[in-house]
């Protein structure tokens, strides 16, 4: 609308001269209806409704209908003009109005929100790439170390194995088979051949198969030299143990023999459970000595892990130049399931805490609906539930 239609003179010429007589004529109407009803209304609070009364209402309220009709067409061409010129206004201002489809500014920001949208992409993609490799990185300095605890753990169950079969032939020495036994002991090798096979030694991580198998390939070959030179001093060292009380156990045994069937009994026990204590301390402080090393590994793992988290904050803290933007989740509809499922979640935070009243207002179109299927004369369809009644709304025609 242009500037002068708002200030033309016929316009204003006409909200001025029929602007204030529609307004004292619909007055009069509506206090002219007003009391005619308030008339009425008053006779059926005093003396009921009657056939008669109920004949006048509804001739008054046809009346009234009359009257809003008439009242209408009076302001009708004044209040036009109003919304015209409202309309002016606010179209100017639409315009302009960032919030507007169709403004400039509204444009301009959807350019401006495509652009962010683009960066943000990009630079997600970038951050993506770079905590992949920063990942495949930290892997390749803490696999060799969780390959080295994983099979520094196989080797000490192995060796676990071999020390307790030593203490085992000692155990079950007697005067009939010590020389026999003697001999075991003595020949215990004290070195071993360890499972060329290396692939029984896997440890989940991310890199390539071949990579992890060089790395692992390394770690085992470091270890088990390692621990050829471990297991040879620990089955020497248990061996020596042993042999150096052997000479005393003959003694003992010979004495126990001796000895009568109760003394016999006693005496056996007794040696059993001593020698079951030098061979638990024993094992005591092995297991002090390997539990110093694993500590010491994950020391150095909780090193490597914590490096990496510095990286992975540098990366994330780390990109180019992004307009400064504010990110909100959207949700879009894909099937008649996502309906649901929302107004599920709705339920269980915010609807379960409603009034009926305000649970009634938010689903009017739905109870209106319903309401329409149970008022279906050929099929009525009502809901069955001690949470819901059906009332009789009753009017007169």
């Amino acid at each position: 609308m242009s500037t002068e239609l708002i200030v033309q003179r016929d316009n204003v010429e006409l909200i001025i001269n029929k602007a204030p007589q529609a307004y004292d004529d619909n007055k009069r109407s509506h206090d002219k209806c007003i009391a005619f009803g308030r008339s009425l209304l008053d006779t059926i609070e005093g003396e009921g409704m009657s056939d008669e009364l109920d004949e006048q209402v509804a001739k008054f309220i046809k009346r009234a209908r009359e009257t809003v009709t008439l009242m209408n067409d009076r302001r009708t061409p004044v209040t036009k003009l109003f919304d015209q010129v409202r309309s002016a206004y606010t179209a100017l201002e639409n315009e302009v109005n960032p919030t507007s489809n169709d403004s400039v500014a509204y444009l301009l920001q959807s350019k401006r929100n495509e652009y962010a949208a683009q960066k943000r992409k990009e630079e997600e993609e970038k951050r993506k790439e770079a905590e992949r490799l920063q990942r495949i990185e930290n892997a390749r300095r803490d696999h060799p170390i969780a390959v080295e605890m994983y099979v520094k753990k196989c080797r000490a169950e192995l060796l676990d194995d071999k020390v307790r079969e030593i203490h085992s032939l000692n155990r079950s020495i007697t005067l009939t088979n010590f020389e026999n036994v003697l001999y075991q002991i003595e020949t215990y090798p004290e070195t071993i051949l360890l499972p060329e096979d290396i692939n029984q030694y896997c440890v989940p991580t991310i890199l390539d198969d071949k990579e992890a198998e060089t790395i692992r390939k390394a770690v085992v070959a470091r270890v088990n030299e390692s621990f050829k030179q471990q297991y040879a001093f620990e089955v020497q060292t248990n061996k020596e143990s042993i042999l150096e009380m052997l000479p005393g156990k003959r003694k003992e045994l010979e004495d126990i023999a001796k000895a009568d069937e109760e003394e016999q009994r006693k005496r056996q026990e007794a040696m059993k459970l001593r020698e079951k204590e030098e061979a638990d301390k024993a094992e005591a402080e092995r297991k002090k000595r390997e539990a110093e090393e694993t500590e010491k590994l994950n020391a150095e793992q909780t090193n490597v892990q914590m490096g990496a988290l510095f990286n992975e904050s540098a990366i994330a803290n780390a990109g180019s130049y992004q307009p400064k933007t504010v990110v909100k989740k959207k949700i879009t509809v894909v099937s008649q399931q996502g309906i649901l499922e929302i107004v599920n979640l709705w339920w269980v935070n915010e609807g379960c805490k409603l009034s009926v009243e305000d649970l009634s207002k938010k689903f009017k179109s739905q109870i209106t609906f319903c309401e329409k299927l149970a008022n279906d004369k050929a099929d009525p369809k009502l809901i069955e539930s001690p949470h819901i009644r059906y009332e009789e709304d009753i009017k007169a025609k």
